[in-house]
């Protein structure tokens, strides 16, 4: 997965409408990724298997292994293609810094269902990417360093 945008949902007002009904409306920060970087990562991305999904990334401080939970996230956001709990703090520590940035994750899971055993082959396919993104990369900027 490659988040072409961050939507920190944590930062939220829960408020109640005319007809007593209760809704979410998320405040937090949409950052969108390096289009930079995300042009390489489309490049690369075209012919990976397992296939590279880019979208809105939800990033959040909860652990999700519910489908109540993951129906919840999703009709907050229904443009959202997965969530994680990291996006929002790298995307900070990269703006402060003034640096390009983009996240990949590996997909273990999609919110339900949650075992340990997909977890070794998804960031190693996660790896592979960076790997292969960065050796793009860095030759075309001129720089020595990632």
């Amino acid at each position: 997965m490659v988040a072409t945008q961050v939507r920190a949902v944590e930062h939220r007002k829960v408020t109640t409408r005319a007809d007593g009904s209760e809704y979410e409306i998320t405040r937090g920060p949409r950052p969108e990724a390096s289009s930079d970087l995300l042009s390489h990562a489309h490049v690369l991305g075209r012919r990976r298997t397992p296939r590279v999904h880019f979208g809105p990334m939800l990033s959040l401080n909860t652990l999700v292994n519910s489908p109540t939970e993951r129906a919840r996230l999703r009709a907050l956001d229904e443009e959202a293609e997965a969530g994680e709990m990291e996006a929002t703090g790298l995307y900070a520590a990269a703006a402060q810094a003034k640096r390009d940035w983009i996240i990949v994750k590996g997909i273990s899971d999609w919110g339900v269902g949650k075992t340990d055993e997909q977890q070794g082959p998804a960031a190693r396919h996660a790896a592979d990417f960076v790997v292969e993104l960065i050796a793009r990369v860095i030759p075309e900027r001129g720089e020595n360093r990632p």
